[in-house]
């Protein structure tokens, strides 16, 4: 169980980090790229260029603009599961760190590489099967 101090300081951190990243409301993001269906916008949640390079920055591995396709024909698939406009950046964020984190990410940087390194491998497997 947390100690009133401990959540007292989570909170303080919190708050440090809202007041350093700015959200998509307070910054010009520059050229809309694209948008992402989400609960209370008719035109969707709109990502720039600069989301873009943010979100590749912080996550190398990952192919950014396919997984921007990725959610969105997830979101426009699972209507009922759709995230509310504000909830959608960590929506993205949240996506983009568990494929970051995606062994078919971490091994190759990309999960194209990583399926055809496992086809080899299983391939290899069954040469080595018909040898013996």
């Amino acid at each position: 169980m947390s100690t009133h101090a401990e959540v007292e300081a989570e909170v303080e951190a919190e708050v440090e980090i809202k007041a350093l990243v700015p959200s998509s409301d307070e910054h010009d993001t520059g050229p809309l790229l694209g948008t992402l269906p989400c609960l209370g916008s008719k035109d969707g949640w709109p990502y720039s260029a600069a989301d873009i390079e943010g979100w590749a920055e912080a996550y190398p591995a990952v192919d950014v603009a396919q997984e921007l396709l990725r959610m969105r024909e997830w979101l426009l698939s699972h209507r009922t599961r759709r995230k509310t406009f504000d909830g959608t950046r960590r929506f993205v964020t949240s996506w983009l760190g568990r494929e970051q984190d995606s062994p078919a990410y971490r091994s190759n940087g990309s999960s194209s590489n990583n399926a055809q390194a496992q086809r080899d491998a299983f391939l290899a497997t069954l040469s080595d099967k018909e040898l013996s």
